[in-house]
């Protein structure tokens, strides 16, 4: 059967420096995210999933998220930066079979890069204005030289100063 979805894929990740869901909308209007706080927020694919922000505390939203084929029960975990993220897939209308029980509006599927046995490090610093700082690193590479294990390490940290000045205590230092 038929199957309407979007796929985005590493090239377009890395194109558009697309690090969470939140970004992934650049590529899907259809996707809709509410957000009262982290615990409280909503993700809707073409209007179907959870009706209000407010009323979706300990309840399922109708979208579910999963981080490498890992349910995520509260979506909130994943408007956050997420490292090494090189896929996200969005299936459009009810999931019952694929996406599990509470998939009425549809589902997300998040993945992120697998262990190497290729030694490899990357590192990446940016700076912006209103002194926004990431950085972003990753290692993987086999574990003892060995040919049967191997590991991934992933570091995403963000933050801005922001964009409101108390002048008050500004005043009194």
């Amino acid at each position: 059967m038929p199957q309407a979805a979007t796929v985005i894929t590493e090239q377009q990740i890395e194109a558009l420096n697309i690090t969470n869901l939140q970004d992934a909308k650049k590529l899907e209007p259809s996707l809709q995210i509410k957000s009262y706080n982290v615990r409280n927020l909503t993700i809707n694919v073409r209007g179907f999933g959870a009706d209000r922000v407010d009323a979706t505390n300990a309840i399922f939203g109708g979208v579910p998220i999963y981080i490498d084929g890992i349910y995520q029960p509260r979506p909130g975990q994943a408007v956050f930066d997420i490292p090494d993220l090189v896929g996200v897939e969005m299936l459009k209308g009810p999931q019952g079979t694929s996406g599990g029980q509470d998939a009425t509006g549809g589902a997300v599927y998040m993945t992120t890069a697998l262990p190497s046995f290729v030694t490899r490090e990357l590192a990446e610093v940016s700076y912006g204005n209103y002194n926004y700082v990431k950085v972003k690193a990753s290692a993987t590479g086999p574990i003892a030289e060995s040919d049967q294990f191997a590991f991934r390490l992933g570091v995403f940290s963000s933050d801005r100063s922001g964009y409101v000045y108390n002048l008050l205590i500004s005043a009194s230092n």
